[in-house]
Parts: C-alpha cells; sequence; structure tokens
C-alpha cells in the first residue's frame, strides 16, 4: 500500500462471508444463527472481554435451520486504527426465550495493519466462562481511502440517474460504443476545472466534481447532457412513436419542425436517430434539441391528440409575430375609483391627462407629458409577462424611469438628516453613511423620523416570550438531516428560475421546504452556510414585490408599503399560481428565520392575524375615502 494511502486509510469496508460449524441450540440438532456487528473504542491495557457493546454497525439477516450459514454482508465505516475495536457476536433466534450465544470474535484494528486480508477464518471465542462455543467466523477486510469511497458513493448515484431517467441511449453516444455498461465507466474528481462534468473518451472515464448530495449530482448531470436539469422521468416509448406517427401522418409539418430546430437534414428526425424526453415541469415549454446525444426533448401530452395539435401551432408559428411589440406606446384604463388613466409603456409611467404631441423642425413626433402619479396605481409593463423558451418570465430588463422615482421618494420622506450621505453601489445596493459617528448601515436614517415612520412600538416582555414560544414550535417542526436545493438560480432571472423550482410543487412535497436550505446560483460556486440563502431571500423578494410586475401595488400613504393589485389578472393569467409561489416564499422565511425585502400596509397584517378591519384601515387602500 502506498504512502498516500497509508495515510488517508480511515475507512474500513468489511465482508461476513459466513460461518461454519456453529454451536447446536435447537431441539432438532440446528439453529438459526444471526450476526451482529459492533464497533467500540478501547484503551490498549484493557481487557477486550470487559468492552460494553452498544455502538451497532451492522446485522444479518436471520439464517434458519444451518450450522453452516452464509451473509455476504457488506459493511462500510469510518474507523480510528489506533484505538478501536470490531467485535462480531453470533447468536440463535428464539421466537419466545431470550437468543442464545453462539461465539464472539473481537479484532482490534492495530492489529490488522494496512493489509486487506480476503476469506479469513477467526475462530470464535467465548464471551464469559460458563459458556460453550464452536466454529469458525469467515471475514474479509480492506481499507479505502476517503477519496475512494467518496467516488464509490458518486459512482452508486450514477448508476441510479442512468437507470432512474432511462439515459442509457445517451450514454452509449456519449462512449460512443453501441453496447456498453454504466458499470464500465469510471468516475475521478476533478475541481479544478469550471464545468460540472466532462468526459475523458481515451480512459472512458467521466470526470466530475466532488458533489455533497445525490440531487446536485442529478442535476448537473442532466444539465450536462441536455443542457437544462428539467427532465422528467417517464418513460417516453409512448410519446415517441405517438411523434414518428404524426410525423408520418402529417409530412408538411417536418420543414418547419426542422426550421424551428434549427437542423437541415430529415434523417434527425428518424426514429433510429432520434432520442426523446420530457419536461418535468407542467409549465408549457417549447421543444428542445440537444444535437450533441440526438435528443428532442418535448413537453408532456396525455394523447396523440394534444401532441399532434401542439406541432401544428409549434410549426406554423410566426416567429416574428411572437417578438412583435405594440405599436401603441400610450394604452388607457382606469384605476381604482374608476377614473381615467393613460399608461405610457416607453417611459413606465401613469398619467391623467392624454399626452399632447409636438412636431420638431425635422417633422419627428416628440411628446411632452404633462402627468400627475398617483402611488396605488401598478405601473404594468404586460411585456414582463411574455415569456421565451426557458424562462416564464421574460427576460426584458425593467427600465424604470428613475429621476420620476427619485422626485417622489424624496417629496415623500425630505433630505437626509445633516451629516448623512446616500451611496448606490453597482448591485443598486443603497447604503446610507454617517459621517459623524463613522456609520454605514442600509436603514434609511429618515424612517427614524415619527413623522414618517410613525411612533415606535414599546418592548414587551410578553411579545419577547411569544416569540421565543414561536422559534421553538418551528424549531421541532424542521429537518435538520435532510437538504432542500435550490439550485442554478440565475441573479438576472431569480424570480423566473424560483417559480419553477418551488412554484411548481405538488401539495404533497411542500413540507420538503422545511428542509435546511442549500442555494447555489448558476456560474458561482460557494458552500451555503446562511449566507447564500439570506441573498436569495433577499434577491427574490425585492422582484416578487416590484410592482412593475403587477401583482403588488403601492400604498395611498407612501410609496414603499405594498397592498395586493386587484387587477392582477390582467397582468397575468397564472396571478393565482403566482400569488401562492410568493405565499410559500413567505412562509419560508418565517421558518427559516430570514428577512425579506418587503412591507405591507396595516390591513393587510390584520387580515394575515385574522383580525377585523377597521374604518381607519380604509386610509392605507384609499387616501380618498
Amino acid at each position: 500500500m502506498s504512502q498516500a494511502r497509508e495515510e488517508n486509510s480511515h475507512c474500513l469496508k468489511i465482508c461476513v462471508h459466513g460461518a461454519k460449524g456453529l454451536m447446536k441450540q435447537d431441539i432438532f440438532g440446528l439453529s438459526d444463527p444471526y450476526l451482529v456487528v459492533y464497533q467500540e473504542v478501547f484503551e490498549r491495557d484493557q481487557d477486550i472481554a470487559d468492552i460494553e457493546t452498544t455502538n451497532i454497525i451492522g446485522k444479518t439477516d436471520t439464517q434458519k435451520k444451518t450450522l453452516n450459514p452464509t451473509w455476504n454482508e457488506k459493511i462500510e465505516t469510518e474507523v480510528d486504527q489506533d484505538n478501536e475495536v470490531i467485535i462480531f457476536d453470533v447468536f440463535d433466534e428464539n421466537r419466545i426465550t431470550r437468543d442464545d450465544f453462539l461465539g464472539r470474535v473481537a479484532i482490534p484494528l492495530s492489529n490488522l495493519g494496512n493489509e486487506d486480508i480476503s476469506e479469513k477464518s477467526f475462530e470464535l471465542g467465548k464471551k464469559c466462562d460458563d459458556t460453550n462455543v464452536s466454529g469458525n467466523l469467515i471475514l474479509s477486510f480492506a481499507f479505502v481511502s476517503k477519496l475512494e469511497r467518496e467516488i464509490s458513493r458518486q459512482k452508486c448515484w450514477l448508476i441510479d440517474t442512468v437507470h432512474r431517467y432511462r439515459l442509457e441511449n445517451q450514454i452509449q453516444i456519449l462512449t460512443n460504443e453501441a453496447c456498453v455498461d454504466i458499470m464500465e465507466i469510471n468516475m475521478e474528481f476533478n475541481d479544478e476545472e469550471t464545468d460540472y462534468f466532462s468526459f475523458d473518451d481515451e480512459r472512458k472515464t467521466l470526470k466530475s466534481v466532488n458533489f455533497l448530495t445525490k440531487v446536485q449530482l442529478v442535476r448537473r448531470l442532466l444539465k450536462f447532457l441536455f443542457e437544462t436539469s428539467d427532465i422528467s422521468e417517464d418513460d417516453t416509448t409512448k410519446l415517441s412513436a405517438w411523434f414518428h406517427k404524426v410525423l408520418e401522418e402529417n409530412l408538411d409539418l417536418v420543414p418547419g419542425i426542422l426550421s424551428k430546430l434549427g437542423l437541415s437534414d430529415p434523417q434527425f428526425l428518424i426514429p433510429d436517430n432520434l432520442n426523446i424526453k420530457c419536461f418535468k415541469t407542467e409549465q408549457q415549454m417549447f421543444p428542445k434539441y440537444v444535437v450533441m446525444f440526438r435528443t428532442l426533448i418535448l413537453p408532456r401530452f396525455k394523447s396523440k391528440r394534444s401532441l399532434r395539435r401542439f406541432l401544428n401551432d409549434w410549426a406554423e408559428t410566426n416567429q416574428e409575430h411572437v417578438n412583435e411589440e405594440k405599436d401603441k406606446t400610450c394604452e388607457q384604463g382606469h384605476d381604482n375609483n374608476g377614473r381615467t388613466i393613460f399608461i405610457n409603456h416607453n417611459s413606465k409611467s401613469v398619467h391623467y391627462e392624454e399626452e399632447e404631441e409636438d412636431v420638431k423642425d425635422e417633422g419627428n413626433v416628440t411628446k411632452t407629458v404633462s402627468f400627475q402619479l398617483r402611488r396605488n396605481i401598478s405601473l404594468i409593463d404586460p411585456t414582463l409577462w411574455e415569456g421565451d423558451d426557458d424562462d416564464l418570465i421574460g427576460s426584458r430588463e425593467l427600465n424604470i424611469n428613475e429621476e420620476v422615482k427619485d422626485i417622489i421618494v424624496r417629496k415623500e420622506l425630505g433630505t437626509l438628516p445633516e451629516g448623512w450621505e446616500e451611496k448606490v453601489l453597482e448591485d443598486e445596493t443603497i447604503l446610507y453613511i454617517d459621517h459623524r459617528n463613522e456609520i454605514t448601515t442600509r436603514e434609511d436614517p429618515r424612517f427614524l423620523d415619527p413623522k414618517i415612520a410613525g411612533t415606535k412600538t414599546k418592548f414587551s416582555k410578553d411579545y419577547k416570550y411569544k416569540y421565543e414560544m414561536f422559534v421553538r414550535a418551528i424549531n421541532r417542526l424542521s429537518t435538520s438531516d435532510r437538504l432542500f436545493d435550490i439550485l442554478d438560480i440565475r441573479r438576472e432571472k431569480v424570480f423566473a428560475d424560483s417559480f419553477k423550482l418551488i412554484g411548481n410543487l405538488g401539495k404533497h412535497e411542500v413540507s420538503r421546504l422545511r428542509d435546511k436550505l442549500w442555494v447555489e446560483f448558476n456560474g458561482e460556486k460557494g458552500n451555503d452556510f446562511g449566507g447564500l440563502s439570506r441573498e436569495w431571500f433577499d434577491l427574490l423578494s425585492s422582484k416578487m414585490f416590484n410592482p412593475y410586475y403587477g401583482l403588488f401595488e403601492y400604498s395611498a400613504v407612501d410609496n414603499y408599503t405594498l397592498q395586493i393589485n386587484p387587477d392582477s389578472r390582467h397582468s397575468n393569467k397564472d396571478h393565482l399560481l403566482y400569488f401562492r409561489f410568493i405565499g410559500r416564499i413567505v412562509g419560508m422565511a418565517v421558518f427559516h428565520q430570514r428577512l425579506i425585502n418587503g412591507f405591507f400596509i396595516r390591513p393587510f397584517y390584520s387580515m394575515m392575524l385574522g383580525k377585523k378591519i377597521q374604518l381607519a384601515d380604509m386610509e392605507y387602500v384609499d387616501a380618498e375615502y
């Protein structure tokens, strides 16, 4: 064994092959033996017979009516070779009375050295002087480095993923072999690579980073094969037959489908050359073709008729029509009180007077806007909800009129106190610097003014006690041994990616949100020990509660507290699904004790607590009421 192997040998593989010549205990001259394996700590001057066995690391099945049982049980455990002993106790199982002791083998790990032992016979010994034992135990030992053990563990994950998602065809294409056994593919860790997976054709080796969980490996493997991890486990045999049958019956669809997929040769659509997979999300997704693995990814369909209808609509869709922008720059509508308003989609502004046109010398038309902003109207840009092939929410950036926004804020809050400075970072984070006390904070000092923020709530011991009891109740529901993975989240599209992951969870899966969170942003490596999840909540909440998505609108008294937009259905037909998603995020923030970047009106909190709405609460909804 090499020097490096000797220094890292802290994992022991044990194979219990069986036993021979055990003591007869039953009245018919046979026994029902089973084996229990213990791992205990002992001192060098301590008698092994005096060690109390409490730490069970393995137990075999019971072999009925035999004195020469065969178990072939394998056990892996982390060991300390200098201070631990492995104890094997054999018992005869009895249904009524106590199980009979058949013998013991105690092996101090310091006696094994670093050499592997294969099918060696160990004589069974007594536990005390008044017991009769006989026979031998056949065991094998092998020391494995932590790295080898981790590779073996992730190799098992890989094999399970290939069978679970039916990826045999893609693996054959990857290895350039018609018939390849996944067991023949080697795995190797390569944490220096920027990509999560790569394949060495010459060595038939799949290189990957060392994943912490099986979920991470599965998602990254699917991303490596299909450029997306949103792949279903469903068997696509029936869907594949439907797809090729539809093409046979409707040959006029072939040119349109080839054009959409960016292909030129119809041979790509022949059954022998095409693999089909499904998106797992219920959201309608556009087909995606992965050239490297000759795989077409389709939405899921319940019948051939629905597939035919989808292919007809998709193949004949005019792409220019999908990307066409609205010709009208100003749209007429009504506010909550029935007054006529005009929404300018270019400037993202709302006004009560219609824009007037002025003509320049060159003859070009320009707009002069006379408007009065009303804060309880949502400035909805309908293009925000137009999705592309990958996103539920469009990728168009929000071009908010920052000058108008700053004017409103300063009018509401006034100037900063003397000695304070406001600084905006590159990521749009706003910091407030107190030059007198040399303090930097994210909290706006103007909110300390009672005229703006209201009177300060008095500290109550009763509230503190209720809060502590609430936290204790939450901790009792937590599951610290499991992880809920939030992976591949793009910072610029945190709303869309998070909705795909959490918004589509079924009722039976919602309990997973109580698991410990593990967040990874796309293209960024890091270990989430709390910081990444806090950042995810902050980024997501700033997007969720943005009034420009049309789900929420500002209150009637300020432009930082929010209420639900009663006309949200006009901005997004799936607005109820998004509200359910936002409710889950708020619940996760409360459960995991994370802050969210959102403030609601007082009646909203009253409804959440089940309290009655008072007449004074209507001020926050409509100041003119």
